[in-house]
Formats: C-alpha cells, structure tokens, sequence
C-alpha cells in the first residue's frame, strides 16, 4: 500500500463495487416497492371501476323495472297525447334528478329535433339499439356542451311479446361529474371516457399532471359506451437516491483514509520492533516477547527467535520416527461401491392371495424394463411408442396404478382406449398390470377420454385409465390417469414413478369384466338436453375415437349430422386430429359452406377438445365459446365462479364480471383446471385449448362431446332466431392471434421462461406468472409459456387493435431475444 497510485486504483475500485451494490440494492428494492404501489393503484382503480358499474347497474334494473308495466304498452298503442304526457309525469317520479322522460313509439327511425327529447343520429342509435336487445348502453348525448345529457334507453313489450316502443330518460350531464366522487383517494388522475376512435373525457378527477401517455389502467363499464382510464401519481426518488449515495461514497471515503492512517502509524511501530529485535540478535540478547500489532508480524518475531536458538535441526524432507510400538502408517483402506444400474429391473409374482392389502414388496428381476422418466409429463404419462414406451412399460406401470389405488381405497379401476394402432395392445398390457396388483378391471374398451369419466360416475368406481395420447401424432401413445375421483398429475405422477423406483408395489390377482357405456352416455346426455328445433351440423372426428359416440349422440338430440372422418382411423390419415390448429379446421370449413349447415364441429383424438366453426366457415375459439356458457350459467347460478386458463382473451373476464360472477384465470392443462374446479366448486372452466368442463347439470370433468350438445341447445334457444354467425358476431372479440408454438427442447425450455420470468419487464403491464408470464397492457396482453404437451413454447396475443397488437408483439419478440438470441420467432 505504500504505492500511491496502487492505494488510489484500489480506492477507486472500492468506491466503484460499493456504488454498483447500492444501485443493485437500490433497484431491487425500488422494483419491490412498486409492485406495492401497483396492487394498491389497481385495487384503487378497481373500486372506482366497481362503483360507476354499481350505479349503471342500478340505472338499468329501475329502467327494467319501469318498463315492465303493461299500461305503458296500452297508451303508446292509443296514442293518445294526453294520456302520454299524463304517464310521462308520472314517470318522471320514479326517476331522481330526471330532466325528461319519453315514451317513443316504435315506428320511430328518423331525426326528430322537436321530439319529446332531440333525436338525433346518436339517439337514434340508442333507440334501435333497445328495440333490438331490450336496452342500450348508457351514453351522454351532446350536441354542444350546454344540449348535453344522459340517455337511458328500455323496449316496450305488449303481452304479446312484441317491442311496440322505447322509454326513454334523460338525466344532467352533471350527474356524471357526480359518479367520479366516492370517498376514496385516486392517488392520481381519473377520466370517465366516452367513445374508441374519438375519446371524450366526460368527467375527471385529481391531479392532471399525472396524465401521461398510456394510462396504467383502462377498462370498459358494462352496459355503458364507457371506460375508466387511470393515471396514478408518479413518485420520484431519484434525488433522495443520489443524496444517499453521496452520503455514503464521502464515509466509505473517509473511513478509507482513516484506516490508511492508522494503519501506516502501526505498520512504522511494527517495523521498529522488527528492527530492535535483529539488532539483539546479532547481539545475542534476544528478550523472551518483542509484543507487535499487526497479527501477521508475530510469526516473523518468532522466526527470529527461532533462528537464535540452539535446537536439533531435522533433514528436509525426513520425519523423525516416534518410539511408539505403532507401524508406520498404511494407506486407508478404499471402498469401492459398485453403481446401481439405471434400469428398473422388475418381474411379475404370483399372488398367493386375493387380499387387496397385501403389503409392498420389491420384485426381483427377471428380465429388465426401462423406463425412461421424461414420459412422465405435467398432466399425463406419453411417449414414442416403441421408443419410450412399450407394453413391458405398460404394464410395469398399470402395477404401480393398481397400488396406488389400493392404498386409496380404491379397488376397481376402468380401462378405456382410443383408436391408435397401439392402443389395443397397450390397453392389454396395463389390465395385465393392474390385475398384478390385485385389482379389478372394468374394460370399457374403444371410447373417447370423456367416457371413462363418465364411466367413473356411472359405474361408481371413481378410478380409470385412458390409453391415448389425445392429440399427438399417430406414433405416440400414453395413459390419462384418474384416481379415486382426482386426476393424476404433476407431483402426484412423479409419485407414481417414485413408487415402482423403489419396488412399492402391491401383488394379487385380479379379474377383468366388460362393460359398454356408449349408449348409457348418450341416454343420460338426451334426457338432459332438449332442442326445440333440429340444427343441421357438421361433425369431424378427425378419424379419432370420438367418431363412435359423437354422431350417435348429436342425431339423437335430433340433429341433421353430416359426418367427416368419423371412421376411426388410427393413422390419422386426413389431417392432425388437433382442431386448436386452424389448418385443421379448413376441410370442417369446406364442408360446412358446401352443405349449407348452420354449425361445424371437430374433436381431437380422444374426443375431450372441441373445435367450432359458424355457418360462414369463421373459426370460433373455445374463449368465445366460454363467454356464451358463462353468461347462460350466471343467468341461473348468479355469483358464481368460472375458471379459465391463462391463455384466454381478456374480454372473458369482463364478460363473467358484467354477467354478475367471479372470474378465475389459472396455469393451463385439463388436468391443473379439473383439480382447481374440484377445489372451489365452479360450476364452469375452460381452456382455449378446447377443454370445457361443466359442474351445472354434468359431473365437472371435460367433455367435448357434451360441450359440443350444451352449444347447440344455446343457439337453438336463441329467441331472435338468429343463425350461428349472427349469434356468435354478438359475442365481443378483439384482434388475437392462435397459439403459436416455438420449436425447443423440453429442458432448455423450462430454463428459458425461468430466466424470462425473472428477466423481463414490460412497462405498464400487469403481469401474471401463474404460468410463465402473461402481461396485460391497457391495449391487450401477450403470453409466453412452455408448454406441457409439445416440446416448445406457447405464444399467444390480443388487442384492441391490429396496431396495438403488432406492439405487443414486438416487445415479446425483444425480450425474448434478450434472453435467446438464436431463437427463431415467426411473428
């Protein structure tokens, strides 16, 4: 340290590390406390957003309630002004703060400005609007500031159930401002908008400076041309930052030079003592202690001393032998241990008894089974048949299944199969296995994945197996695994690959019985579905199993079915049986515009995912279809709970609120949404894989099938008599893209969203990490995750806009590259 250059390098080095710590520090713990600040802005936000909804609630049920009267339906029809305007008086009572109310015929369709209320082009909107849906949106009217007003909007019927007229009411523009004036802080600014190309601000509240660029929250009002957008107040603690850090560079620096100080005083103090004591040396007056302070000074004092000593001296390198009767030491003797092979090596026993408690006990190989522990997956066990998995495989593990269930009691389990080449043989090898075990087996046989559910409650046994691998390729195959009511994944499956590593199988002998369910399914699905008119519908199995049930069951709910690859087929020869996948779809399209049907139907592999086309031939997702059954269930089932995956749109969850429930999105996979739906009691969930699953009069397990029937009985039910394409253009929809699906190994991808999860930050975002990383934005959201049923990564994203959407986009991409450089990305 004697070098001052060297002292001011290392000084600086010093200073340098300590400031990247504290930015680092600083950083983390910023990051932290804006996630706080965040929740509690949104949660701020979503209480001004639930009050204005409360309040057009509100405005709806009294203009429902007011035109429910029948004499309202009477007067229109005499016409009479006199008792017109006697009823409109009345009216006005039931109506606070009203400035007019109307009772417009429904001939009505043209600008009036000296009607009972101006209508103009924007009125008359509204009007033709509640002629059509019974009510319209709440809106300010404004032909200019002072003209302008509040519009509420409800369809006169007579007994016939005929729309003979609209009431109409106004109310002041100022009750708006008024909306804006809960008790609550905003901590920020709020607007009240009105419009989507030309926004206008209708009221506000807070600080205006806050308002910049995109707000942090912004979302629709139910029944109302409306949304809230929310700027929050910005905190900036740069300055605070920069005092602290000068205030700890100036004492790391000073601490540092006072250190320097004190330690050139004791190092000349040391030296001094060194130099006294050589002295004594060469005088041979060595003193018995010569006391130093640095500690590392006291091994050269005693050094010294040594030197100075009269001591035998050894030979370098020899050591001197101890009178001890001990022999010069050998080497520790080594232990070598031999490896344990990589393979499970397992026989089949005979049982000497047919109790199912026979205690586990480990096999003794007879002839060794490998099996390869990527096959099982997040929600099932799959692999390449012939490759990794095989009937010996199958087998091994329809033991381990067999003793799973034992030790739950369980002691029947049912057996089902798709159409695969290999699922004949594979089906016989797991019933060879569990009956190993000591079970029974129920073989339902050829069916679709549905049905050994439905089997499960029908036949009382809560346990079964499906052999398929649903929509993969025709070269692999797997087990869907339910038991004791609660499907089989995740932990639960490395469980079970856990129990046959450690030989924890049951032994017994176990008999299989038969049984057909196919036409008890389609019994119990007709005695709770009724059409009041046949719907002409095209159905593609896509040569999959459910191709032996599906038709049979459409054409007796009175459906005209035209039938597309519904011969199974288990080579799959016509196209991918995944209908997720638009290019599967284009031969459903074809058909339906060819035949004129007003409905297309696909099915996966195995018959538990549904696909959807309209009259047109447009591709209908399964996120769409979620809205229509949600709001049909909390018609009936009000504040109940629907669940849907991370990968469905954003218009989903404002559809089960506006509906008066409780929206849940959660991780993806039919297997994680069953579990979370058995969890809470939701009488809905969905994927927009395909996979919909009813609790409300069916048994909370998905079902294409029966999906694809609850669709129809909705569209037959429409009482304005619309087609599918007219039905389904009402549901709301934005820009979005399919899943999109990135090539990569299954291990480099769990790494990869591992360090994009903890990497990336989009600003403005809300983000989730239930399952990989979703971040809604005000103008839509994109997801990236890996997905449990391809290697690769799932994408996919929505907006408003095509614009905004291409935004989004790009900012995944970036960060994306962030993290891979070399991946590929196709959007």
């Amino acid at each position: 340290m004697g070098n001052p250059s060297i002292t001011i390098l290392v000084i600086f080095l010093s200073c340098l590390a300590i400031f990247a710590g504290f930015l680092w520090q600083n950083q983390h713990v910023s990051k932290q406390h804006q996630l706080v600040i965040e929740q509690k802005q949104r949660h701020i936000a979503d209480m001004i957003h639930g009050a204005i909804e409360d309040k057009i609630a509100s405005y709806s049920l009294q203009m429902a309630s007011a035109a429910k009267s029948p004499q309202l339906a009477t007067i229109i029809a005499r016409q009479d002004p006199r008792l017109i305007a006697s009823q409109q008086r009345a009216l006005m009572r039931l109506f606070p703060e009203v400035n007019q109310v109307c009772l417009i015929k429904a001939s009505v369709d043209e600008p009036n400005p000296n009607g009972c209320i101006p209508i103009t082009f924007a009125t008359l909107n509204s009007l033709r609007l509640a002629k059509k849906d019974g009510s319209a949106p709440i809106a300010v009217i404004q032909t200019a500031q002072e003209d302008a007003y509040l519009l509420l909007t409800h369809s006169i019927k007579n007994s016939q159930n005929k729309v003979v007229g609209v009431l109409a009411v106004t109310l002041p523009s100022s009750i708006v401002q008024n909306l804006l004036q809960p008790t609550f802080s905003t901590e920020g600014y709020v607007e009240l908008q009105q419009g989507t190309n030309k926004v206008t601000a209708l009221a506000s509240k807070g600080n205006k400076k806050w308002r910049q660029d995109q707000p942090f929250f912004s979302k629709p009002l139910a029944k109302s041309h409306w949304r809230i957008a929310y700027w929050p107040q910005q905190t900036d603690s740069s300055n605070t930052y920069l005092v602290v850090l000068g205030i700890v560079l100036s004492l790391v620096l000073l601490m540092w030079l006072f250190r320097e100080r004190s330690y050139r005083f004791v190092l000349l103090h040391d030296l001094g003592v060194l130099k006294n004591q050589i002295i004594d040396l060469n005088n041979s007056q060595l003193k018995a202690t010569y006391p130093t302070v640095i500690p590392e000074m006291d091994a050269i004092t005693d050094e010294i001393k040594r030197l100075g000593q009269t001591l035998p001296i050894t030979r370098k390198g020899k050591k001197l032998k101890s009178n001890s009767s001990e022999e010069d030491s050998d080497e520790s003797p080594v232990v070598e241990i031999e490896p344990k092979s990589n393979s499970l090596e397992f026989t089949s026993s005979t049982a000497t008894s047919n109790e199912s408690d026979v205690e586990p006990i480990a096999l003794v190989a007879e002839k060794p089974v490998d099996i390869v522990p990527t096959i099982f997956k997040a929600y099932d066990i799959r692999g390449i048949v012939g490759e990794t998995i095989n009937k010996q495989v199958v087998k091994m593990i329809g033991q381990a299944i067999g003793s799973e269930a034992l030790d739950k009691e369980q002691s029947r389990l049912l057996v089902g199969r798709d159409g695969r080449l290999s699922s004949d043989e594979l089906s016989q090898a797991l019933i060879e296995g569990i009956m190993a075990s000591g079970c029974e087996v129920v073989d339902i046989g050829l069916v679709p994945t549905p049905l050994v559910s439905f089997a499960c409650e029908h036949l009382h046994t809560h346990s079964g197996v499906m052999v398929t691998a649903s929509h993969n390729p025709a070269n692999y195959n797997g087990l869907k695994i339910t038991i004791a009511g609660k499907p089989v994944f995740g932990a639960s499956l490395q469980q079970l690959y856990q129990r046959i590593l450690q030989g924890n199988l049951h032994t017994g002998q176990g008999s299989v019985s038969t049984a057909d369910v196919i036409d008890d399914y389609i019994a119990e699905v007709s005695a709770g579905i009724h059409l009041s008119r046949p719907l002409k519908v095209v159905v593609d199995c896509g040569n999959g199993v459910g191709g032996v049930v599906a038709p049979k069951l459409l054409a007796a709910l009175g459906c005209e079915v035209i039938e597309l690859y519904c011969d199974v087929n288990g080579e799959f020869p016509n196209h991918h049986p995944n209908p997720s996948e638009p290019a599967n779809l284009q031969d459903l399209i074809l058909a339906v515009r060819r035949s004129g049907a007003e409905l297309g139907i696909a099915f996966d592999g195995d018959g538990d995912r549904l696909g959807t086309v309209d009259a047109e031939g447009n591709i209908i997702r399964a996120d769409r279809l979620m809205i229509m059954f949600a709001q049909d269930i909390l018609s009936r089932l009000p504040g109940s709970l629907v669940i849907y995956d991370v990968k469905c749109s954003g218009l989903l969850e404002d559809a089960i609120l506006g509906a008066g429930g409780e929206a849940l999105m959660w991780q993806s996979g039919y297997a994680v949404i069953r579990d979370k739906m058995q969890e809470t009691g939701a009488p809905l969930a969905g994927e927009l894989s395909g996979h919909i699953f009813f609790k409300d009069r069916w048994y909370g397990f998905d079902d294409a099938i029966y999906s694809a029937a609850r669709l129809i009985e909705l569209l037959v039910r429409d009482p304005l008599e619309r087609n599918s394409t007219e039905i389904f253009a009402a549901v709301p929809n934005r820009e979005n893209t399919p899943e999109i699906i990135v090539d990569m190994d299954e291990l480099e991808c769990q790494k990869f969203i591992q360090q994009f999860v903890a990497e990336a930050s989009f600003q403005g975002a809300k983000i989730s990490t239930i399952d990989g990383l979703r971040a809604d934005f005000p103008t839509g959201w994109g997801l990236v995750r890996a997905s449990n049923t391809v290697p690769g990564l799932t994408l996919r994203f929505e907006a408003e806009t095509e614009e905004n959407l291409q935004e989004i986009q790009q900012q995944f991409k970036q960060k994306m590259l962030q993290v891979k450089p070399t991946i590929t990305l196709l959007f």
